[in-house]
Parts: structure tokens; C-alpha cells; sequence
């Protein structure tokens, strides 16, 4: 890593790790896999979305559209449950995910009326 660093072919250590995450989570993808040994750390990332094919040819239909990847998530969850709550969209992205925010973006854009 020094060496890259000196060649200046990374900006900062440790931040591919955080643009992996970002990039895959971005192109709806699954996140990479760690698994470590004393000796070595080994990171698959696979090449596959996590959503289905017809999730996937549904959203290219409202490709002409702006989503975040969380509109996406939140558009194919309420494909398939044919209604959203909030609990259950923080139950499926995360506590951390700004829901009131989401629903509101979503409302406003015209993906969900209330």
C-alpha cells in the first residue's frame, strides 16, 4: 500500500474498502464478502444483483427517471408487498436509512401517493 500511495495510485488507505461498499450498493449488487486468516484477507465480490431479473427489466422501465438506489429498493419492496410502511422499510434497509425522508422524495417525485 505504501507504494501505491508513493506512485500515487490511491488517494488514501483504507478507501477502496469504502468504495466498494458504496459502488456495489449503488449498482444494487451484493456486498463484498471478507473472510480473514492470520495470514491473508481474501474479498470476493459478486458480479450478480440483488434484485431478480424481472426486478431488474421492471426498474429499466423508469430508467428515464433519477432514482436513488434507495428509491429503487423501496419501489421494488413495494412492487412486491403492494404497500409500504415505514417500519417495514426500516426493517429492510436499515435503521440508519432516512425513511420519513425517502417516503417524503418519493411522494414528491411521484413514485408513492400516500
Amino acid at each position: 500500500m505504501r507504494l501505491l500511495k508513493l506512485l500515487d495510485l490511491v488517494e488514501e488507505y483504507g478507501d477502496g474498502v469504502d468504495r466498494m461498499y458504496v459502488e456495489m450498493e449503488v449498482r444494487l449488487m451484493q456486498p463484498p464478502a471478507f473472510a480473514a486468516t492470520p495470514a491473508s484477507i481474501t474479498v470476493v465480490l459478486h458480479n450478480r444483483s440483488v434484485l431478480s431479473v424481472e426486478d431488474q427489466a421492471w426498474l429499466a422501465l423508469l430508467g428515464h427517471m433519477a432514482l436513488t438506489p434507495l428509491e429503487r429498493r423501496m419501489l421494488v419492496l413495494a412492487r412486491h408487498e403492494g404497500q409500504l410502511t415505514p417500519r417495514r422499510v426500516r426493517a429492510s434497509m436499515g435503521t440508519d436509512t432516512d425513511v420519513d425522508g425517502l417516503f417524503s422524495t418519493a411522494m414528491a417525485k411521484g413514485l408513492l401517493d400516500g
